[in-house]
């Protein structure tokens, strides 16, 4: 009778250490997959910062480019100014690594270009003021 007992009590241990071996490597495999989703989302974190920083540095540039097209073509059409800026905030993209399209050239320049007006139309407000 205690041969049974004791063959009972090994099998009901074998069985628990088991299922506990079971739970073990079903939360191991959830937290693996918690990481995964943790350090993927880190990765479209960084990969997004950078592209914000990029477009800053475009910004920057085309309202760098803009500034000194105004200045040297002063009395040239607006669609001669236009091409100089595409032209030389499309070389200043790619000597910084900026990967750019032309819409995003275009859109750069358009903010600047905005910029510019906005600051112009202030000061011009504030001297009549």
């Amino acid at each position: 009778m205690q041969d049974y007992v004791n063959q009972a009590l090994v099998i009901i241990a074998i069985a628990v250490v088991g299922m506990l071996t079971r739970i073990f490597l079903r939360t191991l495999s959830l937290l693996e997959v918690k990481w995964n989703e943790y350090i993927e989302s880190k990765k479209a974190l960084a990969k997004t910062t950078e592209s914000l920083k990029q477009i800053e540095m475009v910004q920057k540039i085309a309202s760098e480019v803009f500034s000194v097209v105004e200045k040297e073509f002063y009395n040239m059409p607006s669609s001669q100014k236009y091409n100089e800026a595409f032209s030389r905030l499309s070389k200043r993209a790619a000597g910084v690594g900026i990967p750019i399209t032309p819409e995003q050239i275009k859109g750069a320049i358009e903010k600047a270009v905005l910029d510019y007006n906005a600051k112009t139309k202030t000061l011009e407000y504030k001297k009549t003021s």
